[in-house]
């Protein structure tokens, strides 16, 4: 089994341009990482490869749940390794192909992850500088962390030492990384913002050859977010087009501007969906609902109840009162208990306690017939009682004034004498420490000038001299010269004119030999244009990297 220092390798993950990445285990630690051999060239000097291992070193503090940790580096007869922490999952690329129809605020939400994983990084100082969907994981949950932080460093001085890696892909990279310029972290924004558009849009945002993708990512806008989804939201298509302007200036300054960005909309995208519910509500079958049916059995069926005769009439107002006749009471069936359509109602619960409310409840309720014996004496009516007056409940009542809380402790004169000794001890320490430091700073003093004490007497005090006014700045400032008028130059096209118009256009089109032929003959009619030597200077780079990457 092939291993890698002390990394045993389980399988080959893949290689790329900095080099190859493997499967392996710590057999000490008993886990698994991701380990990159980075491949070095001859022409890689000691101190540049000092300086990509310090800044490996760098990223390897970074901390967060959005970025791949760093556990060991090293080196080993190969190269260069890293080991990362091992995640499962699959890369961005293959969760954008599995994942067309996705909902678009969730597709915001798993870049947005990506930006604050890259928020962080950049407040570290450390930009990735190769970021791409391959360097972008997704787990099962949809949790989101960046690989290979610190690995473009590497790559950028790989370049620089002559090497030409294979697989290098450059549909990623910022305008000025394609220009040869150094990358921050405004290149990461731009490299954010096509996988954005990407993702949303469900397709690259440059078409053409794979080698003209650079020339269209240098010069070539991608066509609107909207004109191809009607219902993306007009800010997140704000938001693509200030991620991918070509100007590092004129784009996204921050990862964590971005990221609010992203979920902003994303909560824009979810508002409309639920209008669009609330306006268009889906039919609903409503079920068929039976009629209920007395299903209880016979034995728990309530027997109707028999009504009471009407009571005897009333003896005339003024008679003798005279002893009612015994009168055998009815028989009154009793119902059987009812079933309760609530199990909580069945169960009795224990009387409360006496309260006014309770026994005002049970004054005014008669007394049942039930508790009369089997013959009832039938009385004449008589005027029904006054009920009790009115008692609140306990629960109206004023609770009893609480007593007031106990003054806090008084602290006591020998306290009082302690703290004022410790003030003044203290207070004393300072003043004597002050004297004390005086009375150093005075004999040091005394001690310099009794060392030198002739130096100082003999010693003339230097008086400045005079010095006459200066001259007005008109007085001595030479006349500038007018110009020359430039009769190599047709008259009508000035070289501002000839620079901004026929330079840009060729630039921009990539025909970088015929704008240096213009650049040229404005600098043989006026050496020192500063606007001609930049144009100079830009269309070489271009030339330089178009080179590079052929």
């Amino acid at each position: 089994m092939k291993s890698i220092g002390k990394y045993q390798v389980i399988e080959e993950l893949g290689g790329s341009a900095t080099g190859q990445t493997y499967r392996a285990r710590d057999a000490f630690r008993n886990r698994e990482f991701a380990v990159k051999i980075l491949q070095t060239v001859p022409g890689l000097s000691a101190e540049a490869k000092e300086r990509c291992c310090g800044h490996l070193a760098a990223c390897a503090e970074l901390t967060h749940r959005h970025i791949a940790k760093v556990h060991d580096l090293g080196e080993v007869e190969p190269g260069i390794f890293v080991a990362t922490e091992w995640r499962a999952g699959m890369d961005l690329r293959r969760f954008m192909q599995e994942n067309r129809d996705l909902p678009l605020d969730q597709k915001l939400a798993v870049i947005a992850q990506v930006a604050e994983g890259l928020a962080f990084a950049h407040s570290r100082g450390i930009a990735h500088g190769d970021l791409k969907p391959s360097n972008i994981f997704v787990d099962a949950e949809r949790d989101v962390c960046i690989l290979d932080f610190g690995i473009a460093k590497w790559l950028a001085a790989l370049l620089e030492a002559g090497s030409r890696p294979e697989g290098l892909v450059a549909n990623y990279l910022a305008p000025e990384q394609i220009l040869g310029q150094p990358f921050d972290a405004r290149s990461d924004i731009f490299a954010l913002g096509l996988m954005l558009y990407e993702f949303a849009a469900g397709k690259y945002p440059f078409s053409g050859d794979p080698g003209l993708i650079p020339r269209e990512i240098v010069h070539g806008e991608p066509e609107p977010l909207r004109k191809l989804d009607p219902q993306v939201p007009e800010e997140l298509e704000q938001l693509v087009a200030r991620a991918l302007q070509k100007d590092p200036g004129q784009r996204l300054q921050t990862a964590e501007e971005f990221a609010s960005g992203l979920y902003v909309a994303a909560q824009q995208v979810r508002r409309g969906a639920s209008a669009a519910v609330a306006a268009n509500p889906p039919a609903v079958e409503q079920p068929v609902v039976a009629p209920i049916v007395n299903q209880l059995p016979p034995a728990l069926t309530p027997e109707p109840v028999i009504p009471q005769p009407a009571p005897p009439a009333v003896l005339e107002t003024g008679a003798a009162p005279e002893i009612a006749q015994e009168v055998p009471a009815p028989e009154i069936p009793v119902a059987a208990p009812r079933v309760r359509e609530r199990p909580q109602d069945a169960d009795r619960k224990p009387p409360r306690p006496w309260s006014a409310r309770s026994y005002a409840a049970g004054a005014s309720n008669p007394p049942s017939a039930s508790t009369n014996p089997g013959k009832q004496r039938v009385a004449p009516p008589a005027a029904p009682p006054e009920p009790p007056a009115f008692q609140p409940p306990q629960s109206f009542l004023k609770p009893a004034a609480l007593p007031p809380p106990p003054p806090p402790p008084r602290a006591s004169k020998t306290t009082k004498r302690i703290l004022a000794a410790a003030a003044g001890l203290i207070l004393a320490a300072i003043i004597v420490s002050s004297l004390v430091s005086r009375q150093n700073l005075r004999a040091s003093q005394n001690k310099s000038h009794a060392v030198t004490p002739a130096v100082e007497a003999t010693a003339p005090v230097s008086e400045p001299a005079y010095a006459p006014p200066p001259a007005p700045p008109e007085a001595h400032a030479p006349k500038r010269a007018e110009p020359a008028p430039d009769d190599a130059v047709n008259p009508e096209a000035s070289a501002k004119q000839i620079l901004n118009g026929p330079v840009r256009t060729l630039w921009e089109s990539g025909r970088y030999a015929q704008a240096m032929a213009l650049v040229s003959q404005v600098l043989a009619t006026d050496p020192a244009n500063e606007d001609a030597r930049t144009w100079k200077k830009k269309i070489r780079e271009a030339q330089a990297a178009e080179a590079a990457l052929k």
